[in-house]
């Protein structure tokens, strides 16, 4: 459903989308055709009748449609002349309608009239019977302003000012105002041909019965977003809100998107603050998932605070996810707006081992260093494992982001260093592996050997490494247990064979 604000509530770009589409409905003639019509019409009754309501909210439906043949989430804005009562207000800005007296050459004279109030407004919308609501409306409400603007805007062919929209947009939003206060109240007609059911001026197939319901027409108006089904579990469904101190929360329950008191909307995980909308110190109102696809924040007087940037993607859903990203997802899954809060691991910048291949009893130097990322309470472990085996060894917890140490370790190690953090997040773990080698015993000598294969005549040497020269000519025969072997001083090895 479209939503129609008040002009101050605009984005920049749904303001500029829209004195672009005026533009772009004005080239097409468009703009003077709805002119034409007003003022073909304007005194057979359209004014001064029970028809001026209904028939000027389907004009504005129609000029509705035609600005959305430029862009489709085009919709008119209102003008609260309660309020907005200075012909110097934003309204009139260059950037804004201003712009458009020079170039539609519309002879303003702003300040012509006095303006309506907010009490005369007031007293209307308590009138409890139709009859008695719309003359007041129109007489005391409608007209002024339109004085009050001057050349084109007081002429029947008003609508050839862009302000005419504007206008018209407040006086259809303070019908539906008085509707919704007063429901069931009777259609009463105020003439013969000016009925519930009877056409409307012009649209043969129109009546009053066919607009009487704004939402049902497509659209509704800000102040109404202050209201809607509040959002719960893990999601924010199209037109699901949060009002102030509502939240909703991962699966896993460690992150939580809260709509605060102060007006700010802020993530928060385990070890605090992640993410918020920069708006704490202004009043809250609502956080609204609207139904275009843009999460917007409104102040209490549906004044535009904050949003998503995100519209044009209606269905759209907004989800707190369990790694502690919020991400607006279309229909089909894709992602089109995301805090980016995913929590960032910590990471090993460096891990050294010096040296890599010792022999039992030497000791070896551990080095390392950690990035500690934020809202991280950080662990950084060591673990030895037997590099055979696979068996933990040894594991030293709770060490520094950065530092070293010596260790001597006894057999084949593989040493693992990890870093975690507290909520989880975790390291990719690094591995190196250190070579231990038994040392010769000091008491080793060289006893050497002539072996000759009988069956081949192949005649070798060897040389062995033993205590006595009984352990070293059992080892020689134990690997060549047909051989004939004979001891030799080791200077013979390379002529004891002949060489």
């Amino acid at each position: 459903m479209a939503v129609r604000k008040n002009y101050r509530n605009l984005t920049s770009v749904e303001r500029q989308r829209f004195v672009q589409a005026l533009y772009y409905v004005k080239s097409r003639n468009v703009v003077d055709q709805f002119a034409s019509l007003h003022r073909e019409h304007f005194d057979h009754g359209i004014h001064r009748s029970s028809h001026f309501l209904p028939w000027h909210r389907e004009f504005l439906r129609r000029f509705e449609d035609a600005l959305r043949t430029f862009h489709p989430d085009v919709t008119i804005p209102y003008w609260d002349s309660t309020v907005d009562t200075s012909p110097s207000s934003p309204l009139w800005a260059n950037d804004f309608l201003g712009q458009f007296n020079q170039a539609w050459g519309l002879g303003r004279a702003l300040g012509s009239a006095p303006l309506p109030t907010q009490q005369q407004v007031q007293t209307n919308q308590r009138r409890d019977r139709y009859d008695a609501f719309w003359p007041e409306l129109e007489g005391v409400i409608h007209n002024p302003p339109h004085v009050w603007v001057g050349g084109v805007m007081a002429s029947a062919a008003s609508p050839g000012d862009p302000v005419f929209y504007l206008h018209h947009c407040w006086i259809d939003l303070l019908w539906a105002q008085w509707q919704l206060a007063h429901l069931g109240a009777p259609f009463v007609p105020s003439g013969v041909g000016l009925g519930l059911n009877d056409p409307l001026m012009g649209w043969p197939d129109r009546t009053p019965a066919d607009v009487l319901d704004h939402h049902a027409l497509g659209y509704s108006y800000d102040i109404e977003v202050l209201s809607g089904p509040a959002a719960q579990g893990d999601d924010m469904q199209p037109g699901e809100l949060l009002k102030p101190d509502q939240q909703i929360t991962s699966p896993n329950g460690r992150y939580r998107f809260i709509y605060q008191s102060d007006g700010n909307l802020v993530l928060y995980g385990p070890s605090g603050w992640m993410w918020d909308s920069q708006t704490d110190r202004r009043p809250a109102g609502v956080c609204i998932m609207q139904a275009d696809g843009n999460l917007v924040i409104y102040g209490p007087d549906a004044q535009y605070i904050w949003d998503s940037a995100t519209d044009n993607n209606p269905g759209s859903h907004l989800l707190v996810q369990d790694d502690g990203n919020v991400v607006i997802y279309r229909p089909d899954n894709t992602a089109i707006w995301a805090t980016n809060t995913v929590p960032e691991p910590p990471a090993i910048m460096d891990f050294t081992i010096s040296p890599r291949q010792i022999a039992r009893g030497n000791s070896i130097n551990i080095s390392w260093r950690v990035s500690q990322p934020l809202g991280c309470t950080l662990n950084v472990r060591l673990t030895q494992r037997n590099f055979h085996t696979d068996a933990t060894l040894a594991q030293r917890n709770g060490l520094d982001a950065s530092g070293s140490l010596t260790d001597r370790p006894d057999v084949d190690s593989n040493y693992y260093l990890d870093a975690l953090c507290a909520d989880g997040r975790v390291a990719r773990q690094r591995r190196i592996s250190v070579s231990v080698s038994n040392p010769p015993p000091s008491n080793l000598q060289s006893f050497c050997f002539k072996v000759v294969f009988p069956a081949s005549g192949i005649c070798s040497t060897f040389a062995y490494l033993a205590t006595s020269q009984s352990q070293a000519e059992q080892q020689a025969r134990l690997e060549n247990p047909s051989a004939t072997i004979t001891s030799i001083p080791c200077s013979q090895m390379t002529t004891a064979c002949g060489g």
